[in-house]
């Protein structure tokens, strides 16, 4: 279901971000994202959560590659600034897996840690407001997908990002189960 909410939101709210003042298409992709966090703290029926998680993970992506997406039309550094932003979007993945790890023995810890994520997300939305963002530009001509797929570079791009993400999340899920079946270690520690 992860990997199903990245797919849609990427695809479908690719389509729509450019058609939508960016403020109000990543304060709504916040609000779904922050909806999926408020059910998080309210339930612990697994079927609702495994369905919340298409929107947690789909919005969560979306959003960062909103802040790709705008980070260029917003600094005179462009590079610099997605490159800061990545680092600190790694910086915090880190540390949060490691701090949320050491309390992930309950269900009770997995519900404040949603709730704080969801306050934070509620400050964000809350600063999303007061800011200025360049609403998308129309254009004049559209590139088919199979046009673009018909490209010689769009092949090497699907590779990379293909590797990327099996690389990313084969680590993130199986790095944990490794540690603590087969290496001895706790499932914290791991």
């Amino acid at each position: 279901f992860r990997s199903v909410g990245n797919l849609l939101f990427l695809s479908i709210g690719g389509y729509f971000s450019d058609r939508m003042p960016r403020k109000r298409f990543i304060g709504g992709v916040l609000c779904l994202w922050a909806a999926a966090l408020l059910t998080y703290v309210l339930t612990e029926n697994y079927y609702i959560l495994l369905f919340c998680m298409m929107f947690s993970m789909g919005g969560s992506t979306m959003i960062a590659t909103s802040i790709n997406v705008v980070t260029p039309l917003m600094f005179a550094s462009p590079a610099a600034m997605v490159s800061i932003f990545n680092f600190l979007q790694g910086v915090g993945i880190t540390v949060s897996q490691n701090v949320g790890g050491r309390f992930a023995d309950r269900i009770s810890s997995w519900h404040t840690a949603n709730l704080i994520i969801l306050i934070i997300a509620v400050i964000c939305l809350a600063l999303l407001m007061t800011l200025k963002l360049p609403d998308p530009e129309p254009k004049a001509e559209k590139a088919s997908p199979l046009l673009i797929l018909r490209q010689p570079q769009s092949i090497f791009l699907i590779v990379i990002c293909g590797g990327y993400f099996v690389a990313e999340h084969g680590l993130m899920n199986w790095l944990t189960s490794y540690g603590s079946k087969h290496l001895g270690y706790t499932v914290p520690e791991a």
